[in-house]
Formats: C-alpha cells, sequence, structure tokens
C-alpha cells in the first residue's frame, strides 16, 4: 500500500465500450486516483478495427514508460480488438468494459455522427470521410441504424465472451454503476486501486445532454483543491464559433495547445470559405448561420460535463487561469463563470510590424447563479 514503505506495482489498464457510454467519465475516474496517468483516446487518430499493432505496441510502450505511475493507461472503444494481443504481452493488463443501453446508445451516436457514417463502407458521395471510419467495424446493411445495433450486439457478445474467457482481467459493468460511490469503488477495486486510497467522484456526467455542472442542493458546495481543478480540465471542452478569420482562429488555437495540451476544442466553421482542420474537432456548419446558432450546434456535440465558450481572436496568455473558473463552478452553486477580458490595439512599429499593445482588462469576469427563474450576475470576482 501506498504509505507504507511497500511500493505498488504499477497496473496497466484499458477503458472499453462502444462509445457514447461513458469512457470519459470512466478515464476521469481512473485518473483522479494517485498516481494514476490515464487518458482518453491518447491516440488523436485512433487504433484502426484491423491492423492497429502498431498503435497498441506504441500504447503499451507509453504504460511501461509511465515512470512515477502505479496506475497508467488509456480508454477508448477501438481496443476490444486487440484484448487477446495486449494480454500475450501484458499478462496483468485489467480492461473495465462500460456498457450502456443499446438504444440509448444508437440514438447518442446517431445525434453525434450527423452526416458520418463510420460502421457502412462507403464512397464519400452520401456520406462525409471521416478519421474515425478506419477505427469502427463495418456491416453490409441498408441503414445506418441498422449498422450501429449490429456494432452494439457485436461489441458486448465479444465483451462478454472475452470476460469469460479471461475472468479476472475484462469485466463489463453498466454505465451506472458509475452514478454511485459503491459502484466506482467496485471498478476500482477491480484495477486494483487500494480501498483506503480510493478517490470516488459526485459528479460524473455520462454522456448525457447537459454541460454544466450538475444541479447541488441549495446551500451545499464541495471544497475542491487547485490539483483538482486541473484534473478537471479533462472534462472541459473548448467550444469555438469562427467565420472567415483562419488567422485569428489559428493562433487561438496553439495558445490553447501551448498551454493547456489536454484541452478538447471543437471548431464550428460558418465561414464562406471554409478552412478545415485536422489537428482539433471540426464541424462545418451551414455558411452564415449565426453565432448563437453556431454555438448551439457545437454544445449538442459536446460529451464534457463543462464547456469554455471562446470567439475566435481570443487568446490565451501566461496569466490565463481555466482551472481557476473548473474550481468555481465546481466547488459552488455557481453555474457560469467569466474571466477578465484584455483588449489589444496593434501598432505598427519600424520595419512595418505590428506588435499588440494590451490595454486595461475589461471587466467582464464574474459569477451567474441560476435561481429559480432568474439569473443572477455578480461581477468582478477574482
Amino acid at each position: 500500500m501506498l504509505g507504507d514503505g511497500m511500493t505498488r506495482k504499477r497496473q496497466i489498464v484499458f477503458g472499453l465500450g462502444t462509445g457514447r457510454c461513458g469512457t470519459k467519465s470512466l478515464a476521469f475516474l481512473l485518473d483522479s486516483q494517485s498516481g494514476a496517468d490515464v487518458t482518453h483516446e491518447r491516440n488523436q487518430h485512433g487504433v484502426a478495427w484491423k491492423g492497429g499493432e502498431l498503435a497498441v505496441d506504441e500504447a503499451l510502450a507509453w504504460c511501461r514508460g509511465a515512470d512515477g505511475h502505479t496506475v497508467v493507461g488509456d480508454v477508448g472503444f477501438y481496443y476490444l480488438p486487440y484484448v487477446e494481443y495486449i494480454l500475450e504481452r501484458e499478462p496483468d493488463a485489467k480492461f473495465v468494459c462500460l456498457q450502456r443501453d443499446c438504444g440509448e446508445t444508437v440514438r447518442s451516436y446517431l445525434s453525434n455522427t450527423e452526416g458520418r457514417n463510420h460502421w457502412m463502407h462507403h464512397d464519400g458521395s452520401e456520406w462525409q470521410p471521416d478519421r474515425w471510419d478506419q477505427c469502427y467495424p463495418k456491416y453490409d446493411v441498408a441503414a445506418k441504424r441498422e449498422a450501429l445495433e449490429r456494432y452494439w450486439h457485436e461489441y458486448y457478445d465479444t465483451a462478454n465472451e472475452l470476460a469469460r474467457q479471461y475472468d479476472g482481467a475484462l469485466r463489463v459493468f453498466p454505465i451506472t454503476t458509475l452514478s454511485t460511490e459503491q459502484g466506482q469503488r467496485e471498478i476500482l477495486d477491480f484495477v486494483g486501486v487500494p480501498a483506503a486510497g480510493q478517490q470516488t467522484q459526485s459528479d460524473l456526467v455520462m454522456n448525457r445532454s447537459a454541460f454544466v455542472r450538475p444541479p447541488t442542493p441549495s446551500g451545499s458546495t464541495r471544497a475542491i483543491s487547485t490539483a483538482v481543478a486541473r484534473t478537471l480540465l479533462k472534462q472541459v471542452t473548448a467550444v469555438i464559433k469562427t467565420i472567415d478569420r483562419p488567422q485569428c482562429l489559428d493562433r487561438l488555437i496553439r495558445s490553447i495547445k501551448r498551454d493547456y495540451p489536454g484541452l478538447e476544442i471543437l471548431v464550428g466553421d460558418d465561414g464562406f470559405n471554409p478552412c478545415p482542420r485536422d489537428d482539433v474537432g471540426y464541424v462545418r456548419l451551414d455558411t452564415d448561420v449565426g453565432l448563437s446558432r453556431g454555438r448551439n450546434v457545437l454544445l449538442e456535440k459536446v460529451a464534457t460535463p463543462y464547456f469554455l465558450l471562446l470567439d475566435d481572436d481570443n487568446e490565451f496568455f501566461r496569466d490565463t487561469r481555466i482551472e481557476r473558473l473548473v474550481e468555481v463552478v465546481a466547488s459552488s452553486d455557481v453555474s457560469l463563470a467569466a474571466g477578465a477580458v484584455i483588449r489589444c490595439r496593434w501598432k505598427r512599429h519600424r520595419h512595418f510590424r505590428l506588435r499588440p499593445i494590451r490595454e486595461q482588462a475589461t471587466p467582464f469576469n464574474g459569477l451567474i447563479r441560476h435561481e429559480s427563474d432568474r439569473l443572477t450576475l455578480t461581477p468582478g470576482y477574482s
């Protein structure tokens, strides 16, 4: 056990599940344990459903090289075909598989993959080609819904068979297991986290269409440390609606990746001259749909419990502290929090270079509480 002079053996763990079934929350739960480093879909290109052994080897190499950590791993639906491959190389690896109701899973996928079809072969004329196409199995059926239903049934038939064959290495848990302390402890016990050191989470959000903190009883608060707030950033999605300002957008994204490399980014582009990107989540919106409608479309696609709204001409700088906003929202009855906005004007210097001249912070920062049928603003929070 930790703290008693003994060294715990490093445990490699992989999370499984069809997707749209709480895998991000599972990754958050596992990663919040002391000494843990567990990611969600670490490989930004995914792992091919067939022939992805090289990507799996890279994931295993990363796990083996995670010095100083006692629980390491990755959560991703695409590891299911490689369970036996992984166990041959890491016999002590653990696999936690989440299962959500078939109908709910199918509806969630249909809502979040509009215009795309990862489960049927296509030539791009009806469905938009996507980098995730290679990561799913394909079915020769007439409709996308039917393919999704086949995928769900075959996925859990395989998972349950592997659980019987490799008892103690793989276990299937219903998604509701995440919603209770007892259920979370069952998962952590299976992974091998000592009971005395288990960290459970009271507000895990499991793929539902609610992107602000779940309401808490009036007057209740939860103390939360800065370290936990940083961990919570893994449950935040930066949402950016852009129109024909690729240079501004690129500057913003570069600043986010520089200061918060783990922050998920979702971009909605309604420009007349769209600029697709493959380094972030990219959504092509209808041309000039407007800010509000564009953001609403993006929010429907957010899979994390928190979101961060940004304009495409924003930029992070050295004093940006997104974790502070997360800490405030997660530890109080606040529904929304906003940071200070510093406006910059551009001044021409010698050699015709433009440099930003920082002006005084605009007092847009504050907190909003949802009270009955009203929103109450408390400005100037620091």
